[in-house]
């Protein structure tokens, strides 16, 4: 486990945590975090990271699939880029974690961990003397006890074969096509759910990410100025609140092809948002999405993110590819 500021890395689950709250986090910005903490002050270059995260493999958006990790890790830490506590971006070159940073337990399990299935950006060319103050040295994989490396050798076999299987399933599920989309269909964003009791969320955030998502190359977004014409014809006044369950409606009388819910909550000063790509014939969720942000001045960034994806998973729908 990975110990930084108020943060928690437990890299044998691949979970990140703050003051003991589990935060969602995918896998590729986990995966450039522990690349980063482990060599921690130095810096990580983004080739380091190509070979990395894509074990060098020929990835021609690598540059787009970096930054996105590393702007969705930054959103999960609360840093900014323009005065970075956690992540540092050394322009054109790469990027330095300057947290100070504790490994708590490393010995126990070495590998195990996520850590240590970094391949090369796993240790430091200085060796696997990356260690805070008060904190645990790692024990190194070539000098680790042999029961050690017998239990790691087994948790990898074991992994392996449950990645074969859980592959196996997937493919045999997402082989065959759920829901298909064309460039000429449209979307039809519904009114953003505040749970936040804060009135200004009310149609900020809806005008926010309608904006963003008109930015799709692959979906149109039902114009919002035909919905009162659509209401009317249906027998309702014209700024009738747009719900999941009438946005069905609108989308089957419209012909529209998908329906996107989202929502606002909040807790304490936390909040959490969440947005599902909806088939408006079977009423079944595509997929969902969610961001947290720790504090207001990142909503607009979770915002941001959640609508890159979904426009990045309408364009997968266009070309018959399965969302990642």
């Amino acid at each position: 486990m990975l110990k930084f500021g108020p943060f928690e890395m437990d890299a044998s689950r691949g979970e990140l945590r703050k003051e003991g709250v589990q935060i969602p986090i995918q896998e590729e910005p986990l995966r450039v975090l522990a690349a980063l903490a482990v060599r921690q002050g130095e810096l990580v270059t983004r080739a380091e990271l190509h070979e990395h995260l894509w074990k060098g493999e020929t990835f021609v958006d690598f540059d787009n699939g970096l930054n996105t990790a590393v702007r969705k890790l930054r959103i999960a830490l609360s840093d900014q880029s323009e005065s970075p506590r956690y992540i540092e971006t050394v322009r054109r070159r790469g990027y330095r974690f300057l947290a100070p940073l504790e490994f708590v337990n490393w010995a126990a399990a070495p590998q195990a961990s996520l850590l240590q299935s970094m391949d090369s950006l796993a240790v430091s060319p200085h060796g696997a003397e990356i260690v805070a103050a008060g904190s645990i040295a790692p024990t190194s994989i070539a000098h680790a006890p042999w029961r050690h490396r017998w239990i790691g050798r087994v948790a990898l076999l074991i992994a392996a074969i449950l990645i074969t299987v859980g592959g196996m399933f997937a493919w045999l599920a997402y082989s065959r096509p759920v829901y298909s989309f064309n460039s000429r269909d449209s979307v039809l964003i519904a009114d953003f759910e505040n749970q936040t009791g804060d009135p200004r969320f009310d149609q900020a955030l809806e005008t926010a990410f309608t904006v963003s998502m008109e930015q799709s190359r692959h979906a149109n977004v039902f114009p919002r100025a035909r919905l009162a014409s659509v209401l009317a014809l249906m027998g309702k006044p014209p700024d009738e609140r747009i719900t999941p369950a009438l946005g069905r409606e609108i989308c089957q009388r419209e012909n529209i092809r998908g329906l996107i819910a989202s929502s606002i909550t909040r807790t304490g000063k936390e909040y959490a948002l969440s947005a599902e790509l909806i088939d408006p014939q079977s009423g079944e969720t595509v997929r969902s999405y969610s961001q947290r942000s720790y504090g207001e001045g990142h909503i607009l960034d979770a915002l941001d993110v959640i609508a890159a994806d979904i426009r990045r998973d309408l364009g997968n729908l266009c070309t018959g590819q399965q969302p990642a």
